[in-house]
C-alpha cells in the first residue's frame, strides 16, 4: 500500500513540474512582448505638457499645437516666430552618477557591467523651430536619442538606443462654429509632417555590450528613410464668462502609424488622446487644472494612459504640477522679453505595468521665441 501511495505521489510530482515548466514557457514565449514593453509612444514632449503630467489634448495652443493637437493652432491671433526650442534630457542614473557613469563606460569590463546593472542610462536633444499665424503653422524638428538601459536585475537584457528624427510639419486649424458673442468655439485641425528618421530601440543579447562601439551603432541604425504622417484633432472651449472656460479636446496623431522606407529605423505608433480642462483667467494670470487620456489604443496597464495636470502662470514666472500616469511632475519657468527658460521633471514608466521599471527624466528647455 505504501508503494502505491509513493508511486501515486511522485506521478503527481512530475506533473505539477511538467505543469510549472509549461506555465513558464508560455510566459517567455507567449507574453514577452508585454513583459520586454517599453514607454508608450509621444512623438514631441512639450516642456507645458510635460510639466504639468503630459496633458495637452484640451488647452494646448500656439506653435506647440501643431505637434500636439493641430485643432489648437485656430486660437493664434497674430504672427509667432519660434527662433529655437531646445530640450536637453537626461535621466536620474546618468545625471546623479556621472562621474561613476563616465568610468565605467571607458574601461567595460565584468566589473563595468555589473555597475550599470539595475540602471536607466538615457539622454535626448531636441531642437524645434516653428512659425505660426492664423490658421497656419510650419515646424521643423530635430531629435536625437541614446539610451543604455539594464535595469531588470532578475532577468538581465540589454535594452540599446540610438535614433535620430528630422523633418518639418504643416498645419493649419479653423473654428468650425462659434457660438454668440463668443461664449463657445469648435475648432477642428489637420497637420502633415515628412519627416527623415534613423535607428529606434533594440533589445540585445547582454554579452553585446562588450562589443558596441560607434561603428557598430552606426550598422544598427542604418540610413535615414523617409516617412510622411498625419496628425489630426479637435477641441471645444465653452465660456462661462468673461474669464472662466470649460475645454475638451481628441487629437489622433500619426494616424495608422507613420512608418520609414529604413527596415531599422521605428515607427512612429499612433496616438488617440481625449482631454478634458477647466481654464480660469484673470487679469495678468491664468490657472489651468487638466486631465489626458492618452494612447486610448495602446495595449498597456490603463494606469499609464492617465495624465493629470496644473498650470499657474503670472507675467514673469510659472509653476507647472502633476501626475504623469502614477508619477509626479513638476516645473518651473521664467519668462522675459523673448527669452523662455524652463526646468521640470517627469517620471516615465518602462513596463508594462506601474512600478515596473520607472525611468525619471530632468529636463532644461531654452526657448527664443517673438
Amino acid at each position: 500500500m505504501k508503494r502505491v501511495f509513493f508511486k501515486h505521489r511522485k506521478l503527481v510530482s512530475e506533473k505539477r513540474s511538467l505543469l510549472d515548466c509549461a506555465f513558464i514557457a508560455i510566459v517567455f514565449c507567449g507574453v514577452s512582448p508585454f513583459l520586454w514593453a517599453t514607454e508608450l509612444p509621444e512623438y514631441f514632449r512639450s516642456s507645458r505638457s510635460m510639466g504639468m503630467g503630459g496633458t495637452s489634448t484640451a488647452f494646448v495652443e500656439g506653435t506647440d499645437s501643431l505637434f500636439l493637437n493641430p485643432a489648437g493652432l485656430a486660437t493664434t491671433e497674430s504672427a509667432i516666430f519660434k527662433f529655437a526650442q531646445s530640450d536637453t534630457s537626461l535621466s536620474d542614473d546618468i545625471l546623479f552618477d556621472i562621474r561613476q557613469n563616465v568610468s565605467t563606460y571607458a574601461s567595460l569590463g565584468i566589473s563595468g557591467v555589473g555597475k550599470l546593472m539595475g540602471k536607466n542610462i538615457a539622454t535626448q536633444e531636441q531642437i524645434v523651430t516653428a512659425w505660426a499665424m492664423p490658421g497656419l503653422a510650419v515646424g521643423l524638428l530635430v531629435d536625437a536619442q541614446i539610451a543604455l538601459r539594464m535595469k531588470d536585475k532578475v532577468y538581465p537584457k540589454l535594452e540599446l538606443g540610438y535614433q535620430t528624427t528630422q523633418g518639418v510639419q504643416v498645419g493649419t486649424g479653423v473654428s468650425l462654429m462659434r457660438g454668440r458673442h463668443g461664449r463657445s468655439d469648435l475648432r477642428a485641425g489637420a497637420s502633415v509632417k515628412v519627416m527623415f528618421r534613423r535607428g529606434g530601440f533594440k533589445n540585445l543579447p547582454l554579452i553585446d555590450l562588450f562589443n558596441i562601439n560607434v561603428t557598430r551603432l552606426q550598422a544598427m541604425a542604418g540610413n535615414f528613410g523617409l516617412g510622411i504622417g498625419v496628425d489630426t484633432g479637435l477641441q471645444y472651449e465653452k465660456k462661462l464668462d468673461s474669464v472662466t472656460s470649460i475645454l475638451t479636446g481628441i487629437a489622433m496623431t500619426n494616424i495608422g502609424d507613420t512608418t520609414f522606407a529604413s527596415p531599422q529605423a521605428d515607427a512612429m505608433r499612433s496616438n488617440l488622446s481625449f482631454g478634458l480642462a477647466y481654464k480660469w483667467k484673470p487679469r495678468l494670470a491664468e490657472y489651468i487644472f487638466a486631465y489626458d487620456y492618452r494612447n486610448v489604443g495602446a495595449v498597456s496597464d490603463w494606469r499609464k494612459k492617465n495624465h493629470f495636470g496644473l498650470q499657474m502662470k503670472w507675467p514673469i514666472l510659472s509653476l507647472y504640477g502633476g501626475v504623469n500616469q502614477i508619477y509626479f511632475s513638476y516645473g518651473i519657468g521664467i519668462d522675459v522679453w523673448v527669452m523662455n527658460i524652463m526646468a521640470y521633471s517627469y517620471a516615465e514608466e518602462l513596463g508594462t505595468f506601474v512600478r515596473q521599471n520607472i525611468e525619471r527624466r530632468w529636463v532644461l528647455q531654452m526657448t527664443f521665441q517673438l
